[in-house]
């Protein structure tokens, strides 16, 4: 006597929505490092970044969406400012550009 097998009916998979895209370019400051990456978050989802260490401020493009994390690569990173680091130095640029006549200090953008 055979037993009958019968297929077992499973649930429809739901469609994962991430709340980033791939491709999309985020700046991002380095939260922690886990196994080598660093991480960061984006609207609440994590974002592995290779090679960068708690700190790291970054510009990142997204490379590939997990299920619970995304894959991210630096595009450029920069060295974090001090609070008011190169303050001065920026106000006295933007006086003399603006005695110039370079830009529109109202408004806040260049003129041409």
């Amino acid at each position: 006597m055979q037993k009958k097998i019968t297929a077992k009916k499973s649930k429809p998979k739901e469609k994962f929505s991430a709340p980033i895209s791939e491709g999309e370019e985020y700046d991002l400051e380095i939260a922690g490092t886990k196994r080598g990456n660093g991480f960061a978050l984006v609207r609440n989802f994590l974002v592995l970044v290779p090679n960068a260490k708690r700190g790291d401020y970054v510009h990142v493009k997204i490379l590939e969406i997990k299920k619970d994390h995304a894959l991210g690569r630096v595009m450029s990173s920069e060295e974090p400012m001090s609070l008011g680091e190169n303050l001065k130095e920026q106000y006295e640029e933007a006086e003399a550009a603006a005695a110039a006549g370079l830009i529109n200090p109202a408004a806040g953008e260049e003129e041409e």
